[in-house]
C-alpha cells in the first residue's frame, strides 16, 4: 500500500506541476486545465494520502502484534482503493473534469482568466 501511495502521489504531483506549467505558457484550454486539476484533486488526497494512512497504521499494527497484519479485509481494500482509482484515472482520461462548483477558488483565478497568470 505505501509503493502503491508513492505512485499516486507522483502522478498527482506531475498533473499539479503539469497543469502549472501549461498555465504559466499560455499552452492551456479550460478543459484541459480542469481535468489536470481533477486528477489532481483525486490522486493526492484519494490515491496517495489515504492509502498511505492505511498502510503505516497496518505496518504499525503489525509492529505492535509481532507479525503481519494480513487477511481479506486488507487485500480487499488493497484492490478496491486501486481499482477505484484506475476508474477515475479513466474517467478523467475520458474528458472527466470537475464543476466551477467542486472547486470554486481555482476556476476563479483558474484556467486562461483575466487576472491569473504572469
Amino acid at each position: 500500500m505505501v509503493l502503491a501511495s508513492v505512485f499516486w502521489f507522483y502522478l498527482g504531483g506531475a498533473a499539479g506541476i503539469t497543469m502549472l506549467l501549461l498555465h504559466l505558457t499560455r499552452l492551456s484550454t479550460p478543459p484541459l486545465y480542469y481535468q489536470l486539476m481533477t486528477l489532481h484533486g483525486f490522486a493526492m488526497p484519494f490515491g496517495g494520502l489515504f492509502q498511505l494512512m492505511m498502510g503505516l497504521s497496518l505496518l504499525r499494527a503489525g509492529f505492535c502484534y509481532g507479525k503481519p497484519v494480513k487477511g481479506r479485509i486488507v487485500e480487499l481494500s488493497y484492490i478496491l482503493l486501486n481499482a477505484g482509482m484506475i476508474l477515475v484515472l479513466l474517467a478523467v482520461a475520458m474528458g472527466a473534469r470537475t464543476s466551477y462548483t467542486l472547486m470554486f477558488p481555482l476556476p476563479a483565478a483558474g484556467a486562461l482568466s483575466e487576472n491569473s497568470g504572469p
